[in-house]
């Protein structure tokens, strides 16, 4: 179950410059959430799903500390998901919730010493996962809220 937005030489790219990535990355999901604040949802979903899988990279490439880059995945997972879900793609953002845990839970098999911080990004993203099955209609958040949504479920 793969979800591509980059192309191969993006990502190719992407992968071999770290800083690129991290600005990548940023401008992606800043111009990503701006449309979706907008409710420009058909326009937004390519810069979400660009950021989402920036930030897979970044996080395999270690390209910045491992919690901030839990953090990247989960937020850009959780918008780009409920960017799918304001589109009226419901098995789409449940398939972007399910490839984050699977990332994340990878992650936990390969790093004992960052299990701690990786559960608490899976339990906010299982939650979501939760309220989508709960509740199908769409209930997309503010994109200006993903990120005090993610830190208020953390702690």
């Amino acid at each position: 179950m793969t979800v591509r937005f980059l192309c191969d030489s993006h990502r190719m790219l992407l992968s071999n410059q770290p800083a690129q990535a991290i600005k990548a990355w940023q401008e992606s999901f800043d111009r990503g959430s701006l449309l979706y604040e907008k409710k420009e949802w058909q326009k937004a979903l390519c810069f979400l799903g660009s950021a989402y899988e920036t930030a897979e990279i970044i996080m395999i490439n270690r390209e910045v500390s491992a919690d901030n880059a839990y953090e990247l995945l989960a937020s850009s997972a959780v918008l780009l998901a409920n960017n799918f879900l304001m589109l009226g793609y419901q098995s789409e953002s449940r398939k972007i919730y399910h490839l984050a845990i699977n990332c994340l839970e990878q992650e936990i098999s390969q790093s004992s010493t960052e299990q701690l911080g990786i559960n608490g990004y899976l339990g906010h993203l299982y939650r979501n996962l939760w309220r989508l099955d709960c509740y199908p209609e769409k209930t997309g958040v503010a994109a200006s809220t993903t990120i005090h949504l993610m830190s208020a479920t953390m702690h």
